[in-house]
């Protein structure tokens, strides 16, 4: 059903050039290398069936020691010198949230329901091979319980951190608990991203989502876990964090961790661009303390 593979890849929502604007609804609508028109095979391990809905489990939390978080510094997309910040020890998820935990916050009247339905998220076009993203409800494969949430806004993000007595990571925070302090490019090592070891594009195996064209249940690329045990850091949905960053009068937030529609070469690209409210069928996010 599901292959015993592993997962994870660093963000970067336009292959390294241009803003993830949520204003554009034609095919390049989203920041990813949506001009490939490689063939999608649907049938290629596609993920399991939902589950009953459930109360959601409380996370398990995984600890970072204090140290230093090599980020490149706050250029645009470009890859620059990368500049030192200290970060204090903390805990991380070790998964990411769930649609299954969004669901519970919104049931205390905490959250708000995320945009699946009120044709504000850009969405994959599934209806045909072409690619490109589209504003329209999300599809039924990405709100199975167990899958992270996605085509949540970065204000409802921060909104269910508070809710669960957590926050959203610092870009620093993410980056130490992704690649730790020994140089490393991924969490596995400095590999090249494939479908063995996260939740990518992939079109060796199948393409978009390794084949599934859509996120996957956490936990199912052991291989590409962090030392320390925290999965789908690289791929399946990207993350919001915490942070911002100004290109002369435009503010916009950062995400980071790749994605189920991204290709290995753009996932070693930070990604910086994104309008706060803007919502993908991409982004999701996890929490800390």
């Amino acid at each position: 059903m599901r292959l015993a593979l592993t997962c994870v890849a660093l963000l970067a929502c336009d292959d390294g050039g241009g803003t993830a604007s949520a204003e554009r609804s034609t095919p390049d609508a989203a920041p990813h290398d949506a001009a490939a028109d490689a063939p999608i095979d649907a049938a290629t391990d596609a993920p399991p069936d939902a589950a009953p809905d459930a109360a959601p489990e409380r996370f398990e939390w995984i600890p970072v020691e204090p140290g230093v978080a090599r980020l490149e510094a706050r250029g645009g997309e470009r890859l620059e010198t990368p500049e030192a910040v200290s970060v204090d020890a903390f805990e991380v998820a070790r998964r990411e949230v769930t649609n299954a935990h969004y669901a519970a916050c919104i049931d205390a009247g905490a959250c708000t329901p995320n945009h699946a339905d009120d044709r504000t998220c850009l969405v994959l076009n599934g209806v045909t091979q072409e690619t490109g993203w589209n504003r329209r409800p999300l599809p039924e494969t990405f709100r199975r319980p167990e899958a992270p949430v996605v085509c949540v806004d970065f204000a409802q993000a921060e909104a269910y951190a508070a809710w669960a007595d957590a926050r959203l990571p610092t870009e620093a925070e993410w980056t130490l608990a992704a690649l730790g302090t020994d140089g490393r490019n991924f969490p596995w090592g400095n590999d090249e991203p494939t479908c063995e070891l996260a939740i990518i594009r992939d079109d060796r195996f199948g393409g978009f989502g390794c084949g599934a064209r859509t996120t996957w249940d956490p936990c199912e690329r052991p291989q590409g876990h962090t030392p320390a045990g925290a999965c789908d850091v690289i791929g399946n949905a990207a993350e919001w964090t915490a942070d911002a960053h100004t290109e002369g009068d435009r503010t916009y937030r950062v995400a980071r961790g790749g994605a189920w529609s991204l290709r290995a070469g753009a996932l070693a690209i930070t990604g910086r661009r994104f309008e706060e409210t803007a919502v993908y069928d991409y982004v999701g996010f996890r929490v800390v303390r």
